[in-house]
């Protein structure tokens, strides 16, 4: 008898927060690099295939402690949102890991400290089965990015044989 296969995609290791902000994606960026001592760096941004196609802004701070990796993903990108049914978030910051009690509590208070920070709000377990297409984009993204950076980073160029001066 024929097997099915059940693939559910499990999200557990994300943590988010909804940030709802007037302020620019780059000078968010800045204050939370000022807030959390970090230094998100802006990456690729995050496509999707619709038509038209779009592009969602994205910045990470990778291995921000043991464990962790933190993104600050749009949810707006020419004032059409990702996540139709959170569209009164402009932001997500996304915590990939499983972060300790006390730096989740930091993260919402240097959040909340932001100047014209208008909401932080961690999103529930039901809002997240909500994301999962926005989450699995994401984490496509990600994963087509790392192969792409490993194999750039594999190619070998040949050393050129030195010219010598004929006598």
């Amino acid at each position: 008898m024929p097997r099915k296969l059940n693939l559910t995609p499990d999200f557990s290791d994300y943590q988010i927060f909804g940030l709802s902000t007037h302020l620019k994606d780059y000078k968010l960026c800045w204050h939370i690099n000022s807030a959390l001592q970090t230094n998100f760096i802006r990456h690729e941004g995050l496509p999707v295939d619709v038509d038209p196609p779009r592009k969602y802004s994205l910045f990470e701070q990778k291995e921000f402690c043991e464990q962790l990796d933190l993104y600050l993903l749009s949810n707006f990108s020419n004032h059409i949102p990702w996540f139709e049914k959170a569209k009164h978030f402009h932001y997500f910051f996304i915590i990939s890991g499983r972060p300790l009690k006390s730096q989740f509590v930091f993260f919402e208070k240097s959040l909340k400290k932001i100047p014209q920070m208008l909401m932080v709000t961690k999103l529930s377990s039901q809002e997240k089965k909500l994301a999962q297409p926005l989450l699995s984009n994401f984490e496509l993204h990600l994963t087509e990015t790392a192969i792409r950076n490993r194999e750039e980073s594999n190619i070998v160029v040949p050393k050129r044989a030195g010219i010598k001066k004929l006598k």
